[in-house]
């Protein structure tokens, strides 16, 4: 059984997705803020982390760059739901290796069911580095996640892997550790 730690301050968030996930077969551990979730892969590296930034005592930002830089858990894929559509932040999290990116706005439980399946590779497409979940696909037509917000971040997202000089997947073996981690697929969810 494979287990996903959840790190979000707000109970009325967090245990509707911990519900969700136990139901979906996972061993779920919870967190309400940065130190507690690195206390909590101290034992047990955790097959996927999903992640607030807007976080007290511990910013989600920076609990992921301390992960980077442990070398046991550098490599953890982390999916980052958040309120906060700051480009900055945004570029700082896609630069410190997150799987995906998605908005509380627009959450939906499917998707973040599908988004984290394809970190931990058990999703469809789950190894394929060219997908860019939320934007169509070659031979898709509506999409149901191709919403504006979705189509746009691909883009911000690819120039900031430009800037920040994360590879994709080729270019893994020779990046760091965080680097490494880093995909080269994100986006915002949609509905």
């Amino acid at each position: 059984m494979k287990t996903i730690l959840i790190v979000e301050d707000m109970a009325i968030f967090r245990e509707p997705l911990e519900a969700v996930l136990r139901r979906e077969g996972y061993r779920v551990v919870c967190a309400a803020d940065g130190q507690e979730g690195l206390a909590a892969m101290a034992g047990e590296v955790p097959a996927a982390v999903l992640l607030d930034l807007s976080l007290p005592v511990m910013s989600g930002q920076a609990m992921l760059a301390k992960m980077r830089e442990n070398p046991r858990l550098a490599r953890v894929p982390v999916v980052v739901l958040s309120a906060a559509a700051d480009r900055d932040r945004i570029v700082e999290a896609v630069r410190l290796g997150i799987s995906s990116y998605m908005l509380k706005s627009q959450f939906s439980l499917r998707t973040m069911l599908e988004r984290l399946r394809q970190a931990i590779g058990e999703g469809e497409g789950a190894e394929s580095a060219d997908r860019v979940p939320g934007a169509p696909q070659p031979g898709e037509t509506g999409s149901p996640e191709a919403e504006p917000a979705a189509l746009a971040l691909p883009r911000a997202i690819a120039q900031a892997r430009r800037i920040a000089g994360a590879p994709g997947r080729a270019g893994a073996a020779a990046a760091s550790p965080a680097q490494a981690a880093a995909p080269a697929a994100l986006s915002m969810a949609g509905p």
